[in-house]
């Protein structure tokens, strides 16, 4: 398997997650997605961390990914 080096992190587009979603950020873990605003690389969401409290975050630089429903 080969690895790209220098390449920018895969990001969630506003249309891949809706309020209810879990994901999970590389510094504050698994979150509960609580709404998403905006489109495209303008497209933020408030997600609830536990511990950390509720974070907007820009989706395109976000280092986000999205969790299978257990």
């Amino acid at each position: 398997q080969r690895e790209t080096t220098g390449a920018p992190p895969r990001t969630l587009s506003g249309d891949e997650i809706e309020p209810g979603d879990q994901v999970e950020h590389d510094e504050w873990g698994r979150g509960e997605v609580r709404s998403v605003d905006g489109l495209g690389d303008r497209a933020e969401a408030v997600i609830r961390f536990p511990g950390r409290g509720e974070k907007r975050l820009l989706l395109s630089w976000a280092p986000l990914k999205k969790l299978q429903p257990e």
